[in-house]
């Protein structure tokens, strides 16, 4: 799926470029699509899934679009992050996130599916993204989350109004459109095979990149948490685990 490099940097992430586009024989009325900052290259697949496939095409897109948009506002952080040389762990949190951001629009973007199968895979990712919203809104409220489940609920009804099939779970819920999800570990290994890459390598930095994210050790005191040189937190010593000099922590519940 070719779509053009915006010609500068995003203004803000998730600002929206207006594009219009003819529909069918062009007597149909004109589309608009959001493709926040990226324009479909003529005669690309993605050009040509607009023009022929309406307002399911356009959000399908718009929706790939909006995840690339934020692995490109990665790249610009982990730049600034690799410019500081002040930070040994941050870079590797930034580097995953745009990993995973890169990977996931590759995967959405895949120019040897056709736009109902595309359509599937971002009508289930809608419904990841709103499954874990109702999660912070059950937190937020002390409720089930009954507004995020609507939403749920309208999201399938969607998908089901263009004859695409919506997979529940146990409870009944819609989770799913077409298939189920793929992890974003298993897409990373799969955006580096495919690239021509080093498939070990890329989900095993993924993984390291993640420790760091989740504060494990391992991640945290392993090769990869090596100081950049020159940096201002560089000290020589190996071990980066310092003993706790600020107040203890509250007793645990139970004196435990």
């Amino acid at each position: 799926m070719q779509l053009d490099s915006p010609t500068q940097r995003p203004p803000a992430p998730g600002t929206a470029v207006t594009v219009h586009l003819p529909v069918g024989d062009g007597r149909a009325p004109v589309v608009t699509a959001d493709l926040n900052h990226y324009l479909p290259a003529p005669g690309s697949v993605a050009a040509r899934e607009l023009e022929a496939g309406g307002d399911l095409a356009n959000g399908t897109l718009a929706y790939a679009s909006m995840v690339l948009d934020g692995a490109h506002d990665h790249v610009v952080g982990l730049e600034n992050l690799l410019a500081a040389k002040e930070s040994a762990y941050a870079p590797q949190t930034v580097a995953r996130a745009l990993l995973e951001g890169a990977a996931r629009a590759w995967w959405l973007l895949d120019p040897a599916i056709g736009g109902r199968e595309r359509a599937c895979w971002v009508f289930t990712e809608r419904l990841e993204s709103l499954s874990e919203g109702a999660k912070m809104e059950r937190a937020a409220t002390g409720g089930v989350g009954h507004a995020t489940l609507d939403r749920i609920d309208h999201v399938a009804d969607r998908a089901r109004s263009y004859g695409l099939p919506v997979i529940v779970d146990d409870r009944g819920r819609p989770v799913a459109v077409g298939s189920r999800r793929l992890g974003a570990t298993v897409l990373v290994a799969r955006l580096l095979e495919g690239r021509g890459g080093d498939k070990v390598l890329g989900e095993v930095s993924f993984r390291a990149w993640s420790g760091a994210a989740h504060g494990m050790a391992w991640s945290l005191t392993g090769p990869a948490a090596s100081r950049p040189s020159g940096s201002a937190i560089a000290s020589g010593d190996p071990c980066p685990v310092r003993p706790w000099s600020g107040p203890a922590p509250p007793a645990a519940p139970g004196g435990r």
